[in-house]
């Protein structure tokens, strides 16, 4: 499940396995591609950069996140 795909916006981001929250293909993202974001200020600072950079991103997507109470789940088992 995804928050927003490419298809809709210009933003691509879901909850990852690993128990953050991944803004896949970021283009704001200079170093990894990709920003992991591990808890909720970050979430909402993120989401204003692409705001501020005019990127088109459904208008409630902090809110739909914020709403999802496992987003920060991990899924994988510990080794």
């Amino acid at each position: 499940m995804s928050y927003s795909r490419f298809f809709d916006s210009d933003i691509y981001i879901y909850p990852h396995v690993g128990g953050y929250v991944c803004c896949a293909a970021c283009w704001l993202s200079k170093e990894a591609n990709s920003e992991i974001i591990k808890d909720d200020e970050h979430l909402f600072i993120h989401i204003q950069e692409h705001i501020k950079a005019g990127h088109d991103i459904p208008e409630m997507l902090y809110y739909e996140i914020i709403m999802d109470s496992t987003r920060y789940t991990s899924l994988t088992k510990p080794e």
